[in-house]
């Protein structure tokens, strides 16, 4: 780890940081409060937008300079076949606008470039990255997805649209289908899943590019503007909505089947061999008087119907982008003096285990319920392991804490005001209480309303 000012603030902000579930001793080897190892490379850049992995090169969209006068470009980087090797910049050449996405095919990386289109760069030479050709979409380019080698799909704020990449650089529509508020797009077989901001999940059975249909628009509780799709589940994250997991097995008929609450807004995700690494702004908070910081939850996905937040690691006081690579997360800072951090996935080969089921631990519902000023829940852990119980809104949002402890075996009992962590009167409305030990498995949560 550097040893500069940034990194003394993040080593020192640890200490101050709750343990999360144990890891197996397979997976990153590191006490409770420390990070795994990791390293942070810069590019004298202010802000990573976007970043791409394969092989041994990452490519990424950065903007570098003073934050008034600065200059858009795109970087190619060649990583070492250790973690920890140094990291080499082959190509750094200018951009018209920035990008959130980009997708390799190929010797072509593809940019959704928003109001200007689609850029196409190649790669195939990583010391002489040529100029960016671009393809107007007629609509706000926010997301893109391959569906096989031969169709690129592009998220739109009205549409869909899917092209002919066969050419990366001669971009043909073969098709689109009408949405609202597209956003980002996922693809798993012949559909592709959006999330669509209020509207939610968007499914589009594109087995014909060229006559997509839209199979159901389908609303989550929330604001979604991210997603992920594995193994007959999406996975959403966005504003009101913490981690929503659906059911697709059944395309034309997705359901819920858990929403887990995040602290702090999600801005990203990626799923990967059973773990959803999930950038979250704004998700720890230290102390009054400091700013919030963002963070890394890893989730288990092992157990369908309720992925089980494993921790938050890289508390960083910005994060912009995330993808996970076969053997590595690559986080990018922003606003500020960024740079990119490499750190190894967490034990993908055991992400399938199964999880031991809930002992020892209850939560009673609310009393009085409806309440007004204050609530009392009742709860019990199993002796001597710690926990915390912890409020939060139907938005997956982290609102206070009111209890951190060890278990005793018998009842506990801890009191809300209906106040958040900052000392502020909540509005009226659902709340969610969850209680939770230090080892997997140890949950269970209730809900109250508050009547102001």
């Amino acid at each position: 780890m550097r040893c500069d000012s940034s990194a003394l603030l993040f080593c020192a902000l640890l200490a101050l940081l709750p343990a999360g579930s144990a890891s197996p001793a397979e997976c990153w080897d590191y006490e409770p409060y420390e990070p795994p190892h990791d390293r942070w490379f810069g590019l004298d850049a202010t802000e990573y937008f976007a970043i791409a992995s394969r092989d041994n090169f990452a490519y990424v969209c950065l903007r570098d300079g003073d934050p008034m006068f600065s200059t858009t470009k795109f970087a190619c980087l060649e990583l070492h076949d250790e973690l920890f090797g140094p990291i080499i910049t082959r190509s750094l050449v200018p951009l018209p606008t920035t990008s959130n996405c980009i997708v390799l095919k190929g010797e072509h990386a593809m940019l959704a470039l928003g109001s200007r289109g689609i850029g196409v760069m190649a790669i195939s030479d990583p010391d002489h990255l040529p100029g960016l050709s671009e393809t107007a979409t007629g609509d706000v380019c926010r997301s893109l997805a391959l569906h096989g080698q031969d169709h690129l799909l592009s998220a739109e704020w009205s549409a869909l649209r899917i092209y002919d990449c066969t050419d990366p650089t001669d971009l043909q529509v073969q098709g689109s289908v009408a949405l609202s508020q597209a956003r980002a797009v996922a693809v798993d077989g012949d559909f592709a899943f959006l999330a669509c901001g209020n509207l939610g999940l968007a499914v589009v059975d594109v087995s014909n590019p060229a006559a997509p249909v839209l199979v159901v628009q389908y609303p989550v509780g929330g604001f979604v503007d991210q997603v992920a799709v594995e193994m007959d589940r999406v996975y959403l994250t966005g504003y009101l909505i913490g981690l929503a997991t659906v059911d697709v097995t059944v395309p034309s008929s997705p359901a819920v089947v858990h929403v887990l609450p995040l602290l702090g807004e999600p801005a990203a995700i990626s799923v990967r061999d059973g773990f959803a690494y999930v950038l979250v702004e704004e998700a720890i908070f230290i102390q009054e008087g400091l700013p919030d910081f963002d963070a890394m939850a890893l989730v288990r996905l092992n157990r369908p119907a309720a992925p089980a937040l494993d921790s938050y690691n890289y508390v960083k006081l910005d994060y912009s982008s995330l993808t996970v690579g076969p053997d590595r997360v690559f986080l990018g800072e922003g606003r500020g003096t960024a740079d990119l951090v490499l750190a190894p996935l967490q034990c993908p080969a055991t992400s399938h285990e199964p999880l031991p089921a809930p002992v020892g631990v209850t939560l009673s519902d609310p009393w009085p319920n409806p309440f007004n000023p204050r609530v009392g829940i009742d709860f019990s852990l199993p002796e001597d392991v710690t926990g915390r119980l912890r409020v939060y809104d139907l938005g997956g949002r982290f609102v206070a804490e009111i209890w951190v402890g060890a278990g005793s075996g018998g009842r506990l009992t801890a009191t809300w005001n209906g106040t958040d962590r900052k000392g502020r009167s909540c509005p009226s409305g659902v709340y969610r209480f969850v209680i939770s030990g230090e080892a997997e498995g140890l949950m269970a949560e209730t809900t109250g309303t508050l009547l102001r």
